[in-house]
């Protein structure tokens, strides 16, 4: 076993990718994303918990939509699952989103601040295993170790079944609503 918290001790492959404006952080308003002071930084607080959790976190930002799905074509084959902050695609992206959802592998979104206290709705939430927000830079510890606890627990994701999948046979990263 990894540490005491995990079930297992396959060190998972997660990429965490910041979408647009994350790049500015350290200059963006501090009572939303408070004192942290670079992107870089946020990174190393994240890959410093992975590596405590015996997980592989490979980071990447872009402010540019294009390069992100480039990004998650790229790296789908490679990686257990995602921890992304759409950032300023939060609202608008489809094609990120369906970028994810193709990868059929879980998804879990992150932001600092609180969406719907901010009158936000994000279109990745419904198509995305979970959220964590609010907590500025402490969302991406708590949305990064739920995410290995559940790729650990095999009755949560159908471990061993190709793909994580729901008991319906819905992949993860896709909503079973049918409405997107």
């Amino acid at each position: 076993m990894a540490n005491g918290m995990r079930q297992g001790d396959k060190a998972h492959v997660i990429h965490l990718i910041d979408g647009p404006n994350m790049s500015n952080l350290g200059r963006r308003d501090p009572r939303l994303f408070g004192a942290i002071a670079s992107i870089e930084a946020l990174h190393a607080l994240v890959t410093t918990h992975a590596e405590r959790l015996g997980v592989q976190l490979d980071c990447f930002v872009s402010n540019h939509e294009g390069a992100i799905l480039e990004h998650v074509h790229a790296t789908a084959a490679g990686t257990d699952a995602y921890l992304v902050n759409p950032a300023g695609l939060t609202t608008t992206s489809e094609g990120f989103r369906h970028a994810l959802q193709e990868t059929k592998k879980p998804v879990v979104e992150v932001h600092f601040h609180n969406l719907t206290a901010n009158g936000q709705t994000s279109v990745f939430s419904p198509s995305v295993l979970g959220m964590v927000s609010g907590l500025r830079e402490y969302s991406y510890i708590a949305a990064l170790t739920g995410l290995v606890m559940a790729l650990d627990d095999d009755t949560f994701l159908g471990a061993g079944e190709g793909e994580t999948v729901r008991r319906d046979g819905q992949p993860y990263s896709f909503t079973t609503s049918g409405k997107r």
